[in-house]
């Protein structure tokens, strides 16, 4: 396993475990943290860069929760991108994954999202 690679899983483990009472200034230490492993990871390229700053790890209340969660949200706003795949999930396949992926079907599209949430879940606390 690269270096890089480790790091990146250390500060999603990390993410994983972090108590929902946690200090501002800490989740803005650890989004540095996620940020540049994600990068290091990813490389630094444009869209790792851009997309590594639209991301932030943020206290948020999850669909349907009536308890806080820390997890990877949108910078801008305190929603969980597992909750927006959430959200996606048993939505219709769009045209250009029918073109690409023509024997993908509707079962297995539900399917990459049901794993995808799930593993989001794992970096949530």
């Amino acid at each position: 396993m690269t270096t890089n690679k480790k790091n990146f899983l250390e500060v999603l483990e990390k993410i994983s475990i972090i108590d929902s009472k946690i200090k501002p200034k800490d989740l803005e230490m650890i989004t540095t943290e996620f940020r540049n492993a994600m990068i290091s990871y990813g490389s630094a390229t444009p869209d790792n860069i851009d997309a590594s700053e639209k991301l932030s790890i943020k206290s948020f209340r999850g669909i349907g929760c009536d308890y806080d969660s820390v997890g990877i949200c949108l910078a801008k706003d305190n929603i969980s991108i597992g909750d927006i795949l959430y959200a996606v999930e048993g939505s219709e396949i769009p045209d250009f994954i029918k073109e690409k992926y023509p024997n993908l079907s509707y079962q297995e599209w539900v399917a990459i999202f049901r794993v995808v949430v799930l593993i989001l879940g794992i970096f949530e606390s």
